[in-house]
């Protein structure tokens, strides 16, 4: 009897373990892929035909309420109804492992950029920020949400607390796929 209740402990502390621990992991490995530009890798890890089709519904909804707009002038309606002609080709055309690549690897540049060199003065004089990992973290925040057993939401910041990107995962056996990425309509179409 002791066996049993051992052996369904030691289940529980697993599944608990994994509840808590893959959402982390499947971030952190959707990040190195990217970041080491690894297309098979990324291919596993993000269901692009799914990522595709959450983008373009935003982009057709983002353009339909341009075009319904009553202060739109006529060339932004236009453009708006060209947009809805063209936009599936155009994201079917840009979202892709190396689109996920190049967007991370810029970001990764455009933080290092930032940073200063190790051991300079610049450095020396913000040594009482912390640690560098922690200075280059704080450049993002991001907070997940259970939406269920088989999906998580990942709502990011940036510095100055504005809302970022909200990422989508669902499960894929023990593993997650990014299936989705949710913006502001201002991320979509740019107002000009």
């Amino acid at each position: 009897m002791k066996k049993i209740v051992a052996l369904i402990l030691a289940l529980a502390v697993l599944v608990g373990g994994w509840w808590y621990a893959s959402p982390l992991m499947a971030l952190d490995g959707l990040r190195d892929a990217a970041q080491t530009g690894n297309a098979a890798e990324l291919e596993e890890r993000v269901d692009f035909a799914r990522l595709r089709e959450s983008i373009k519904g935003q982009l057709r909804t983002a353009l339909a309420e341009a075009t319904s707009s009553e202060d739109g002038a006529l060339g932004a309606v236009a453009g708006a109804a060209l947009g809805l002609g063209v936009g599936d080709r155009i994201v079917d055309g840009m979202v892709t492992p190396e689109w996920v690549t190049d967007a991370v690897s810029k970001g990764t540049k455009a933080r290092q950029a930032i940073e200063p060199a190790p051991g300079s003065q610049a450095d020396q004089q913000s040594d009482n920020l912390g640690p560098r990992s922690a200075r280059a973290s704080d450049a993002m925040s991001y907070d997940i949400r259970r939406t269920g057993f088989s999906s998580f939401q990942v709502a990011t910041a940036n510095a100055d607390g504005a809302a970022g990107p909200t990422l989508l995962f669902e499960r894929d056996g023990l593993g997650w796929d990014l299936v989705g990425i949710e913006m502001k309509p201002s991320e979509l179409i740019p107002r000009i």
